[in-house]
């Protein structure tokens, strides 16, 4: 995971969940699959689908 995907997602974790569940992140970070980080990684650059 590159560190520009890791700084999105806790853009995008700090917009959706209350800041009391930031010490979550880094256990949800640790857990996401590479498909699930390759969806985000797609969807960080703009489209919407993988293909």
């Amino acid at each position: 995971m590159t560190p520009e995907l890791k700084e999105y997602l806790l853009h995008e974790w700090k917009w959706n969940n209350h800041v009391k569940y930031l010490k979550y992140f880094e256990d949800w970070i640790e857990n996401l699959t590479e498909q699930q980080i390759q969806w985000y990684q797609t969807y960080k650059e703009g489209r919407k689908t993988l293909w």
